[in-house]
């Protein structure tokens, strides 16, 4: 074979060397991002249905990176609707997460207008209908629950001891004012044992209130309400021991 047919054959196996070896490293480079999705969606099967929300920061970088790849438009429709869609959810949940995270803990609230407030924050947050579903038993919809079920409960707790303590306050006060009308002594201990029966800031300071597992007492009496409902029946107890003591136990 002569020389000049030696450079030909030679230069049509670069030429097909030039044009294969790239379209070998597209194919190669398709599936693996293949691979990478097919990962994904079975990492997901075998994950736990709340796990799926947790770590989310790598999960939408992983996704993210898969969208952005030059290859993702020869995937299959199928995955790539599927990356896009999970993209959004993880999105959507993150931005959920971060908006409850925006709302004060009802066990910060000092009075009824802070927990106004919570309220109205937290009920102004919603779970997209179409991820109601998947999103039941994660932890940002749990917590979501539980802080709404903590505003309740205090806005019930709250009103019913302030009520309490103003109401035996007021009766301690009507002993005082009619100390001239029969067993003042007995009539005084009767409101001082009605008071024993209520929540006390110290004897129940850790007790969870009814209607949350979080929220104790503790939170209910430092509300500025509550808090002046309370000394007003101090002042009125402190009138009202002396005279009780005067008719023997």
């Amino acid at each position: 074979m002569n020389d000049g047919k030696k450079w030909l054959i030679g230069a049509v196996a670069a030429v097909g060397v030039a044009v294969g070896v790239p379209a070998l490293f597209f194919r190669a480079r398709s599936g693996s991002l293949d691979q990478q999705v097919e990962s994904i969606q079975e990492r997901e099967r075998e994950e736990d249905p709340s796990a799926r929300y947790e770590g989310l920061d790598p999960k939408i970088a992983e996704l993210e990176g898969i969208t952005q790849d030059a290859q993702f438009s020869r995937l299959s429709g199928q995955k790539q609707e599927y990356v896009r869609g999970r993209l959004a959810e993880l999105r959507a949940y993150q931005d959920y997460e971060k908006s409850l995270d925006q709302v004060a803990d009802p066990k910060q609230a000092r009075d009824d207008r802070q927990l106004r407030q919570i309220r109205e924050k937290l009920t102004g947050i919603g779970v997209p209908a179409a991820y109601q579903a998947d999103w039941a038993l994660t932890a940002a919809v749990r917590r979501h629950g539980e802080r709404l079920a903590d505003v309740r409960a205090l806005d019930t707790v709250v009103y019913d001891v302030r009520r309490d303590y103003q109401r035996i306050a007021d009766e301690g006060a009507d002993v005082v004012r009619k100390k001239d009308a029969p067993d003042l002594p007995g009539r005084a201990r009767q409101v001082l044992r009605k008071a024993k029966e209520l929540p006390d800031p110290q004897r129940d300071r850790d007790k969870a209130i009814p209607g949350s597992g979080r929220v104790t007492y503790g939170t209910v009496f430092r509300f500025a309400e509550v808090a002046s409902a309370y000394t007003a029946w101090e002042r009125v107890k402190k009138s009202l021991e002396p005279v009780a003591a005067l008719g023997g136990p």
